[in-house]
């Protein structure tokens, strides 16, 4: 496949990626940098990225999107202490592989499987969205947390949360806050620190949740999206969201007590309402 054609987008929203051949990779660098290819995307399929490093990052330091979370046979990540001005990066590295990101000053994307070997993530203050998996209580501390001012999106996926949320007490700018397939149960204790800034709150796939009723203290929250993970003991719960544009509740999460009534009038001002009926709800 010609280089022209591995020019595509990842998705119909997304802007355009190179998607970069080991095989022809000096073929590839020249028209980097002749059309100025500021997104590279790396997967280690058929023609694909396969090499163990990605020094050539050297050669074109003025790349700012890098998307290579499949790529774990990269072994070697100094080249990441080359883009100038990296704005987004995607990565799974090995727990044994030592990592680099303290340079990444400019970073405000950042998707990443945690390791104790990932040098630099408290120093990465211009953080607007976090997608993590694997992470530990270890990296969730609020040491770390605090130097996320800016941080806006945080997705927690298949990790071990031993402490609750208080690691986030100093996210005061944090609007949209996933839980997906977690390891282990977890407190959300501690989310009431988000009283003012969260808007979207989506626990998915993760059927124990300790103080789910914690979340009535989310006065601003537009969207809550519960899906397979813990019911709630009554709608009332629900009852100060007022702000409530969006709310889901199917599969394991569902209205204990049954009584949806009070939820029934509230209809109008809920536009996408998506509840799966259970038989002991009563509506009217």
């Amino acid at each position: 496949m010609s280089v022209v054609d591995r020019l595509k987008r990842p998705t119909s929203d997304q802007e355009e990626y190179l998607y970069l051949s080991s095989q022809s990779l000096g073929e590839d660098l020249d028209y980097i940098k002749t059309n100025r290819i500021e997104n590279l995307m790396l997967i280690p399929n058929s023609g694909g990225f396969h090499l163990d490093n990605i020094d050539f990052l050297q050669e074109i330091p003025f790349v700012k999107r890098l998307q290579m979370g499949s790529c774990s046979q990269v072994t070697h990540y100094e080249g990441l202490a080359a883009p100038e001005n990296l704005e987004l990066l995607s990565f799974s590295s090995n727990e044994k592989t030592p990592v680099d990101l303290s340079q990444l000053q400019n970073l405000s994307h950042l998707y990443f499987s945690y390791s104790r070997q990932i040098k630099g993530l408290d120093r990465l203050s211009n953080l607007t969205s976090i997608g993590v998996g694997n992470g530990t209580d270890e990296y969730f501390r609020i040491e770390v947390f605090r130097n996320y001012s800016k941080l806006s999106r945080l997705v927690i996926g298949r990790s071990i949360l031993n402490q609750g949320l208080a690691f986030l007490k100093a996210n005061s700018s944090l609007k949209n806050l996933d839980f997906t397939h977690m390891k282990r149960g977890f407190d959300l204790e501690g989310i009431q620190y988000l009283r003012n800034s969260l808007k979207r709150l989506r626990i998915m796939s993760s059927k124990k949740v300790d103080n789910i009723q914690l979340i009535s203290e989310l006065h601003n929250l537009e969207w809550l999206i519960l899906s397979d993970s813990v019911p709630l003991e009554s709608s009332g719960v629900l009852e100060p969201l007022r702000n409530l544009e969006a709310l889901t509740l199917r599969g394991s999460s569902y209205f204990i007590d049954g009584d949806l009534r009070a939820l029934e009038k509230r209809r109008e001002s809920i536009k996408y309402y998506n509840i799966a009926h259970k038989s002991h709800y009563v509506y009217k």
